[in-house]
């Protein structure tokens, strides 16, 4: 996974495996932030 966070206001997340082919979810940084706490906290397995 790939973040571009040089928007402000914006996170851009990419799949790298996928490399240019990949489609990009822009989230904003407290949807960012939840999707990250879900991960760390094993919520997500995907």
């Amino acid at each position: 996974m790939e973040v571009a966070q040089n928007l402000p206001g914006m996170a851009l997340v990419r799949d790298s495996k996928l490399g240019d082919d990949s489609p990009v979810l822009g989230l904003s940084p407290a949807q960012f932030a939840a999707f990250t706490a879900s991960v760390k906290d094993g919520r997500y397995d995907g």
